[in-house]
């Protein structure tokens, strides 16, 4: 006989997001929901309409989490992972603050100052290549100054392209194939043509501003100073797009084992590694999408776990949401809780 849902979710991993979905009429409300590592929803622990429910928190335990309400003001509170129990808090647990930090995120390289007075990513303000080695030295990443590209009026700029070395062989990272997960599930669909849909190349662009040439240019991320994960399991590297004003930035994961590349956010987003877990979480950002009564657009935010097989977790439903934190807990490990950095405490 097959284990309950509950159950299953326990003893494999349990994952609770505070969701928002975006109704066409009245107030939308944000509220928690649990499901399982595999992304199957087990149950909606909170329904309250007084307020929004955000940033959840594991207990060491797995049995409870604790949350912020806020309706005016923000409350802590707590609910069993049973969904019961469901309770104010007079103070926070002696856990909570361990519980709660944050995982690793990946950025972008250092700014540093120019001639002029200006900043420049420190990636593209030094001439000559810049490479690093993963954990293991099998695989070795080379950014190499792309003269097609360079402006000799600039002397603080100098950009470059993703090279992967291995076994002294280089390969342009921009050759790659590319995927986009579809929304609705994790399978990835392959585009065809060197750039995304939507994409022009770089001579018929008329923003000034944006430069990419391809998917992947300067924009490398970096996590502890370097652009690895700490895990040797995760052979990726990750980078963003500028895609203009309008749509934003791109976040992309390359697998460098695969040689391939996927999208893990068409506009923008926050990428954490997780070592323990050999994997990644993305609060992946989508503007633009259909609200549900044929006249509206709305811009929309979702949790998702990616392996280092490069599948895509989406812990929502198909509709348009917001997301407002999400936690981890995998028994053995300790919680993983992620925050969404909000301008002030003011909910739409």
């Amino acid at each position: 006989m097959a284990a309950p849902p509950a159950k299953k979710a326990a003893a494999e991993g349990m994952v609770v997001v505070a969701i928002r979905y975006l109704q066409v009429e009245g107030v939308s409300y944000a509220h928690l929901y649990l499901y399982g590592r595999d992304g199957k929803l087990v149950r909606q622990l909170t329904a309250d309409k007084s307020g929004q429910d955000h940033d959840p928190v594991f207990a060491p335990d797995g049995d409870e989490v604790v949350y912020q309400r806020t309706d005016g003001e923000e409350r802590w509170r707590a609910v069993k992972v049973s969904g019961e129990g469901d309770r104010s808090l007079e103070g926070l647990p002696d856990w909570y603050q361990k519980q709660s930090t944050p995982p690793t995120q990946f950025t972008l390289s250092q700014s540093v100052p120019t001639k002029d007075g200006g900043k420049r990513l420190s990636i593209a303000a030094k001439a000559g290549d810049l490479s690093w080695k993963s954990a293991d030295a099998g695989i070795e990443l080379v950014l190499k100054d792309d003269e097609e590209r360079r402006d000799p009026d600039d002397e603080d700029w100098f950009p470059k392209k993703a090279w992967l070395r291995k076994n002294g062989k280089d390969t342009c990272i921009e050759t790659f194939p590319v995927f986009s997960p579809k929304r609705a599930n994790k399978k990835a669909e392959f585009w065809e043509g060197p750039l995304p849909p939507g994409l022009v190349p770089n001579e018929e662009r008329k923003d000034d501003e944006v430069r990419p040439e391809g998917i992947v240019a300067q924009t490398l991320l970096f996590c502890k100073g370097s652009p690895f994960p700490e895990t040797p399991e995760l052979r990726a590297a990750f980078f963003t797009q500028h895609r203009g004003s309008t749509d934003g930035v791109g976040l992309f994961a390359v697998d460098l084992k695969g040689r391939r590349i996927f999208e893990m956010s068409p506009n923008g987003g926050s990428l954490y590694v997780l070592p323990e877990l050999a994997s990644f979480a993305c609060v992946c950002e989508q503007r633009y999408l259909p609200l549900g009564d044929g006249q509206r657009t709305v811009n929309c935010s979702y949790f998702d776990l990616w392996d280092a097989r490069m599948q895509r977790i989406r812990f929502a439903n198909a509709k348009p949401a917001v997301c407002y934190g999400a936690a981890i807990f995998i028994p053995g490990e300790k919680p993983v809780s992620v925050r969404i950095p909000r301008e002030d405490s003011k909910f739409p």
